[in-house]
């Protein structure tokens, strides 16, 4: 008889149908945000640029394998009397392992181009993600044996403890490098406010602190969510862990899109200041015109008792 892994599985396949759907919204936004990344890739931010396509890329790459994931275990028995679902826990496959190694580079091209941006918006201070390279550097580690481990089953029982510090870990850089960011943000408004600057267009410092933020949000609260699934093994991990790739994307391009908006928004704002200030005469000729509007309007029933007045007058002709 069959052993059964639908209790399981059941999970799986609902997080690879939320993983497609997520993807789609994903690469919608990615679309949205190529304008963005064009308009900073001319101004010289080419670091977050590069990071962004990597991360379509892989992200991308992921997706394709799980599709072959989900139709290999459809079609294709495992032989061993099991379920034929049971084929995506098989982790020495090759497209688990895959898989697995692409959501952990995700992770981390996502964790180094926040501590990048953190280093930047602090004015290169070392001293300021020392402890964010501390982490991620632990994490690189503990995701590298752990990735060891899937090539090696006999490892697994060995590291049980680097398998529940996995997640936490993630957690923790992103929670720490999202705080400095928006801090160094705030902090430096209130300076420009206290100092009597005003900002005259919608791309204010608070505006771009809450992009950060609430960007950033979506991923920390699944991180957060499972970290604390993980721990009691609890098989709705596996919903987070199908999902959590294209997250990383959406907090990204998310962040371009709202910022390329903001941005153009400004830029449009500002010529139109510009262009009403080379004319000095701008409101009386708007008064003038608006004068004229209402003269013409005002001379319509005039012009109409004339017209009348001449249908009235016989016509030579006649």
């Amino acid at each position: 008889m069959a052993q059964s892994c639908s209790g399981p599985q059941i999970y799986s396949l609902i997080g690879l149908v939320l993983q497609f759907v997520i993807y789609g919204a994903y690469f919608i936004l990615f679309l949205s945000s190529c304008a963005g990344l064009v308009k900073n890739w001319q101004r010289g931010s080419r670091v977050f640029v590069i990071g962004n396509i990597t991360l379509f890329s892989i992200i991308t790459f992921d997706t394709c394998i799980k599709i072959f994931a989900l139709v290999y275990a459809n079609d294709h028995p495992t032989g061993d009397g099991k379920d034929p679902a049971c084929a995506l826990q098989q982790w020495g496959r090759w497209d688990t392992f895959t898989s697995a190694l692409n959501l952990r580079l995700v992770i981390w091209i996502m964790d180094i181009l926040l501590i990048y941006r953190c280093f930047i918006i602090w004015g290169s201070k070392w001293r300021v993600v020392f402890l964010p390279c501390i982490l991620l550097a632990v994490s690189i580690g503990i995701n590298t044996a752990l990735l060891y481990s899937f090539l090696n089953l006999n490892l697994v029982p060995t590291i049980t403890i680097l398998r529940h510090l996995c997640y936490p870990m993630s957690f923790a850089i992103n929670l720490v490098i999202t705080g400095l960011i928006a801090y160094a943000i705030l902090r430096q408004h209130f300076r420009s406010v206290g100092a009597g600057a005003r900002v005259a267009s919608g791309l204010s410092l608070v505006y771009v602190a809450r992009v950060v933020v609430e960007s950033a949000l979506v991923y920390t609260l699944q991180m957060l969510c499972l970290s604390i699934v993980y721990q009691f093994k609890h098989p709705t991990v596996a919903i987070f862990q199908n999902t959590l790739a294209p997250s990383v994307g959406i907090t990204f391009s998310l962040m371009a899109v709202r910022i390329h908006s903001a941005r153009t928004e400004e830029v449009a704002a500002s010529r139109s200041e510009l262009l009403f200030a080379k004319w000095p005469r701008t409101t009386t000729f708007l008064e003038a015109g608006l004068t004229s509007e209402q003269s013409s309007v005002n001379c319509g029933p005039d012009d109409n008792k004339h017209g009348e007045k001449a249908e009235e007058q016989p016509s030579p002709t006649t």
